[in-house]
C-alpha cells in the first residue's frame, strides 16, 4: 500500500506560546507552526510576580533582567520577521492577578509537586491563594502514583 498525502488541504492559523524560551531559531513548535500554517501568532505573558520582592525584601528581578527580558521579546520579534519574511503580530500580556490565572496555578502546583512539595498542601495553598484574590470558585483535580503509591488514583478538590 502507498500512502499519498493531500496537499490541498485548507492551512489554518496557529498560536506559539512562548514561556521561558525567548527564541525562534530552534523551536521545534514554532517551526511546525510556520510550515503547516497561514497565519502564526506569537504570545507571551510577562508575570508580575517576577518583579515582586521575596521574603527577604529583595526584588526577584532585578532591573537588567526585566531589561534583558523586554529585549529579548524585541529581538524574538525581528527574528521571526527574518524567518517567516512577514509582519509578525507578537502579543504580549501582563497578568494582573497569577492567582486567578488557571494555567498559572496549575503550574505553580504542578512545579511544587516536582519539588517533592506534599501534594495536598500544594492545593490547599493555591485554592487559598485563589480565594484571597476574590475567585467565585475553584476546581483542582490531580492524577498519578499521588505519594508514592503503589495504584494511581485521581482527587477532587474544590
Amino acid at each position: 500500500m502507498s500512502s499519498t498525502v493531500v496537499k490541498d488541504v485548507e492551512k489554518v492559523n496557529s498560536i506559539v506560546w512562548f514561556r521561558n524560551d525567548l527564541r525562534a531559531v530552534d523551536h521545534s513548535g514554532l517551526s511546525h507552526a510556520i510550515e503547516n500554517s497561514k497565519n502564526v501568532i506569537g504570545v507571551y505573558c510577562f508575570n508580575p510576580h517576577q518583579f515582586k520582592l521575596n521574603n527577604l525584601g529583595f526584588p526577584k528581578t532585578d532591573s537588567f533582567r526585566a531589561n534583558f527580558l523586554i529585549e529579548s521579546v524585541k529581538c524574538l520579534k525581528e527574528e521571526l520577521k527574518k524567518i517567516t519574511s512577514k509582519d509578525i503580530q507578537l502579543n504580549i500580556y501582563e497578568i494582573k492577578r497569577p492567582e486567578l490565572d488557571a494555567f498559572l496555578v496549575a503550574s505553580s502546583v504542578a512545579r511544587q509537586i516536582e519539588n517533592r512539595i506534599s501534594y495536598k498542601r500544594a492545593i490547599k495553598m493555591a485554592i487559598a491563594a485563589s480565594i484571597r484574590m476574590n475567585a467565585e470558585g475553584i476546581k483542582i483535580q490531580i492524577s498519578g502514583r499521588l505519594n508514592g503509591a503503589e495504584m494511581a488514583r485521581s482527587e477532587h478538590y474544590k
